[in-house]
């Protein structure tokens, strides 16, 4: 019987995993990627084609993080300072990570 070593897995730290949430590719177009990950309720959710997004401005889904003129006061999300990000999915359906929660990013298990 074959014994699986942890560090024999493929593996990607969290600050890495960070930095590549919100890459773009050569034609400044973010990159969909993959990630499970544990809601609060326990539950291991895995979601394909993913994209990071800041929200929605007048019903319509947010991808970059250019400043906003003349926006209406609103809560801030503080996504940096609690530790989640938005994702939108490919039908345009957003939903919220909290990223200590992420188990695997594009296959590798998620490592502190």
């Amino acid at each position: 019987m074959a014994i699986a070593h942890f560090w024999a897995m493929d593996v990607i730290h969290y600050s890495d995993m960070i930095q590549q949430l919100g890459h773009v590719d050569e034609h400044g177009q973010q990159r969909a990627f993959d990630i499970s990950f544990y809601t609060n309720d326990g539950e291991l959710v895995s979601l394909q084609s993913c994209k990071v997004t800041v929200g929605k401005r007048k019903g319509k889904i947010v991808m970059d993080e250019r400043p906003r003129l003349k926006e209406a006061k609103r809560k801030n999300p503080a996504h940096f300072k609690n530790l989640t990000r938005n994702l939108v999915l490919p039908n345009q359906e957003l939903r919220k990570v909290h990223i200590r929660l992420i188990t695997q990013f594009n296959g590798q298990k998620v490592i502190p």
